[in-house]
């Protein structure tokens, strides 16, 4: 069991009262530089519906090249049922992925 907290702090001019702050998802992720254009990324993720009492765990991997110095491309797996996009509750995701990367 990790045991963790929220720090919220209102930094806008409107009163808020009665906010409750949760989080039923847990990702550990690591981004590795393999060799000069390679780079590769782990991931696990932890999934808890409350409502159900209900948790689901899962695991991605993705070799990615770069391409230039502000571009890189991958492809992975998701060996996991759920998204990291928290509004899909299919838990149909597992499988194979593209993913492209941008930075400016």
């Amino acid at each position: 069991m990790l045991d963790y907290t929220f720090t919220v702090e209102n930094t806008g001019n409107v009163s808020l009262t009665d906010v409750t702050v949760t989080d039923s998802r847990a990702t550990v992720r690591a981004d590795l530089h393999i060799v000069k254009n390679w780079d590769a990324l782990v991931e696990g993720r932890a999934f808890y519906t409350p409502t159900i009492k209900s948790a689901d765990y899962g695991f991605l991997a993705a070799l990615y090249r770069h391409v230039g110095n502000n571009f890189k491309v991958g492809a992975g797996y998701n060996f996991g049922r759920f998204s990291d996009d928290l509004r899909d509750l299919t838990l149909d995701d597992k499988g194979p992925f593209l993913n492209v990367v941008g930075k400016f």
